[in-house]
């Protein structure tokens, strides 16, 4: 197998396959489902987050303000779930290492 995903075990093709499911959800108007596909993809990988202010501008249009909070609430908690058990064992720790904003990537 000669693809960058299997051979460097990437996992942008992971995350962006849950992206894409949101979006389909989206566009069946789903909208519950749809945040919670998200916040999967969000667990993935940080760039997803990209994403995040034309969601919030959608969800804003589509269903108003306390919908689109209760939603965005939902990927809190999906989050927050997720991270809990790294949070209860070393929560300094993880919250410095998955928030490190100071890395630099060489490319080689």
């Amino acid at each position: 197998v000669h693809s960058i995903f299997a051979l460097r075990l990437f996992n942008d093709g992971v995350a962006m396959l849950l992206l894409f499911i949101a979006l389909f959800l989206l566009v069946r108007r789903r909208w519950t489902s749809a945040c919670v596909m998200y916040s999967l993809a969000l667990s993935v990988k940080m760039n997803i987050v990209l994403f995040a202010p034309g969601l919030a501008v959608l969800l804003l249009q589509t269903g108003g303000l306390a919908a689109s909070a209760a939603r965005g609430l939902l990927c809190l908690a999906i989050q927050v779930g997720l991270a809990w058990p790294f949070l209860e064992t070393d929560a300094s720790a993880y919250l410095h290492r998955a928030f490190e904003l100071g890395r630099v990537f060489m490319f080689k």
